[in-house]
C-alpha cells in the first residue's frame, strides 16, 4: 500500500488531536464522520478534509478509505470496529478497544478472518523513548527485571461523566490504569504472569476511581501499577533490574515519555536520553502532549505499507493479555459494565 488513505470515525476532542497529528505528518485524510453531520462538517473544515458524513455508514462504505481511526466513546468501539472490518477497512481504534476481553476476541478473530490490520491505540508504545526502553530490555544488558512501578493520575472533576458513569464506560482503570499496566507488560515481557491483585476506591455509580494493581511474574518479578482519576500523581516509570535500572521522570508524564535515565551502576552517573516531542503544530491540541500522536500515525502507516496485519509495538496477543488482566481486576473490584451481561 503506497498511499495510506485515512477515514476518521468520531469528531470529538481525541479525534481532533489525532487528526491534527495526521495533518502535521502530511498524511492523506480523505473523510470524516460523526453522529451529527454538523459536527463532521465543522471537523472537515478545520482540517481540510474533502468528505464528511453524518453517521458512520457512509464512511465505512467509502471506497477511498483504506484505514479507519475510531475515536468515539469506548462503549461504541466494538460495534464500529466490527462494522469497519466487515467493510474491508483496516482499523486503528482508540484504547480501550473493547469493554472486555470477550469483545476484543471478537474483533481480533474477524480481523484475522478478513486479513486486515487491527491495532488498539496504545500510543505510548510508539514513542521513541519507549522504543529505546524496549531495546534496552531486549538486549538483556541490565539483567533480569525484578521490579517495575508505574503510575498515572489526573484530577478529573465528577462533571466529566464519561469517567464516572458505568453506562458510558466510566472508570479509572479503562481510561488511565491501562497505561501503567502496559509498562508492566513491557518490562516483564515473556515472563509468566503468576498472580494478579488489586484494590480501588469506587464512585457511587460503581465505577473505579483510584486503584493499585500488583502483578507477580516469573520467579521473582513484581510489578505495581497505580492510577487515579481523582488526583495528580507522579506519572513516572521505574524499572529495576539485577544489573541496572531505567527511569522515566523529569518530563510531563511517563505515558508520553520524553526522557529516559539508564543506570548501569547505581553509584555512578545515569545515561540520559532525550526524545523531545515536536510542538510546532499550527492548530492547538486538546490534551497534553497529543503532538506525540504523530508517532502512532507514522507507525500504523509503516505497518500498512509493509503489509503487516498487526503492530509489533503493541501486538494483538498483548492487547488480549492486557484486557484479560483488566477483566480479572474488575472482578476483584466489583466493577461491572452492561456489556459484561451480553
Amino acid at each position: 500500500m503506497k498511499d495510506v488513505r485515512w477515514g476518521i470515525a468520531g469528531c470529538g476532542k481525541i479525534s481532533h488531536d489525532f487528526t491534527n497529528a495526521l495533518t502535521f505528518n502530511k498524511s492523506n485524510v480523505v473523510a470524516c464522520a460523526a453522529r451529527s453531520e454538523t459536527s463532521s462538517k465543522r471537523f472537515a473544515e478545520t482540517f481540510g478534509i474533502p468528505k464528511h458524513y453524518g453517521g458512520y455508514d457512509g464512511l465505512l462504505e467509502d471506497g477511498e478509505v483504506d484505514v479507519v481511526y475510531i475515536g468515539t466513546i469506548h462503549t461504541t468501539h466494538c460495534e464500529l470496529v466490527m462494522k469497519a472490518l466487515d467493510k474491508g477497512k483496516h482499523v486503528l481504534c482508540e484504547k480501550p478497544i473493547g469493554m472486555n476481553g470477550r469483545e476484543v476476541r471478537k474483533m481480533v478473530a474477524l480481523a484475522k478472518e478478513k486479513n486486515l490490520f487491527l491495532m488498539e491505540g496504545m500510543w505510548t508504545r510508539c514513542f521513541p523513548a519507549t522504543r529505546k526502553i524496549a531495546s534496552l530490555l531486549e538486549t538483556g544488558e541490565l539483567g533480569e527485571v525484578i521490579t517495575c512501578t508505574a503510575d498515572l493520575g489526573f484530577s478529573i472533576p465528577f462533571e466529566v461523566k464519561r469517567l464516572y458513569e458505568l453506562e458510558m464506560g466510566g472508570g479509572g482503570l479503562l481510561d488511565l490504569g491501562v497505561y501503567p499496566l502496559a509498562w508492566l507488560l513491557l518490562a516483564f515481557g515473556d515472563q509468566e504472569l503468576k498472580s494478579v491483585n488489586a484494590c480501588a476506591s469506587l464512585h457511587e455509580s460503581g465505577a473505579d476511581m483510584t486503584g493499585v494493581i500488583t502483578l507477580r511474574f516469573g520467579k521473582e518479578g513484581v510489578g505495581s501499577a497505580s492510577y487515579s482519576s481523582r488526583s495528580e500523581t507522579q506519572k513516572e516509570l521505574h524499572i529495576n533490574c539485577t544489573k541496572g535500572s531505567i527511569r522515566v521522570r523529569g518530563c510531563w508524564s511517563s505515558h508520553t515519555p520524553e526522557r529516559v535515565e539508564v543506570r548501569r551502576d547505581e553509584a555512578g552517573e545515569a545515561d540520559v536520553f532525550e526524545f523531545p516531542i515536536e510542538k510546532n503544530f499550527p492548530i492547538p491540541m486538546n490534551f497534553g502532549n497529543s503532538e506525540g500522536f504523530v508517532n502512532e500515525c507514522r507507525h500504523v502507516e509503516e505497518c500498512l505499507r509493509g503489509g503487516k496485519l498487526e503492530s509489533n509495538f503493541w501486538s494483538l496477543q498483548e492487547t488480549l493479555k492486557s484486557h484479560d488482566i483488566v477483566d480479572e481486576i474488575r472482578k476483584m473490584l466489583g466493577v461491572t459494565y452492561p456489556q459484561d451481561q451480553e
